[in-house]
């Protein structure tokens, strides 16, 4: 099965999110941000109809309503009426309709709990498997970031001072924390391990391989 890349992008919150989407320069990209101001309108139907870029059916919006967990929910209900969470996997059903070739998940984690992100995130490997879509998030969780994707990019005021696959990461956590950034959880516990019993694990954003090579070494 072909392996699905997921890129990581970090932002401080001195980084312009204007300045993130140029420096990616792509084209035909989904950006899913949060906005409230979107779901004033009378009905999911009509949610629908202003944000999609074609005309769909009812049977198109329950198919893409149901791909995200909303099934219970009828096209003739309020949108502004509905939990946060279920707004930000509404903005992914639409995101999925206009079939976008990149799509950008802006922090789904203040949004989602992990198991709605795990949830979305298979959907849209799925999706990307099947027609060679393109997904990044883009948020100031590291551990989200570390956890799900293969490659990662870290601003600092404007500027990148991290571009390249999360394996590496580790070897960079000297400048992260002279950045003020803190390592992923996984990753300040293993330097923990390292500084205190001279123990060098394996780097890894994976708490099971993690564990067998705590074994190893105990």
């Amino acid at each position: 099965m072909e392996k699905i890349i997921l890129n990581g992008i970090f932002v401080d919150k001195f980084t312009n999110f204007r300045k993130v989407l140029v420096d990616m320069n792509i084209n035909d990209m989904e950006i899913i941000k949060f906005d409230n101001n979107k779901f004033v309108t009378p009905s999911l139907k009509i949610f629908f109809q202003t944000n999609c870029v074609k005309n769909i059916s009812d049977k198109k919006i329950n198919q893409s309503l149901a791909m995200v967990g909303l099934n219970e929910k009828k096209i003739n209900d309020d949108p502004f009426m509905f939990s946060d969470s279920d707004k930000y996997k509404l903005l992914i059903a639409m995101s999925l309709i206009n079939n976008r070739s990149n799509y950008i998940l802006v922090y789904p984690n203040l949004y989602l709990d992990d198991y709605n992100v795990n949830l979305i995130l298979k959907i849209l490997k799925k999706i990307s498997r099947e027609y060679r879509k393109n997904i990044c998030i883009i948020t100031n969780n590291i551990d989200l970031l570390y956890r799900e994707c293969d490659n990662l990019i870290i601003y600092n005021k404007n500027k990148i001072i991290y571009n390249d696959k999360r394996n590496y990461l580790y070897n960079f956590k000297e400048t992260l924390l002279n950045n003020n950034y803190p390592l992923p959880k996984i990753l300040e516990f293993i330097s923990l391990v390292e500084k205190k019993q001279n123990i060098k694990l394996e780097p890894t954003f994976d708490i099971k391989e993690l564990m067998k090579d705590i074994y190893r070494n105990v």
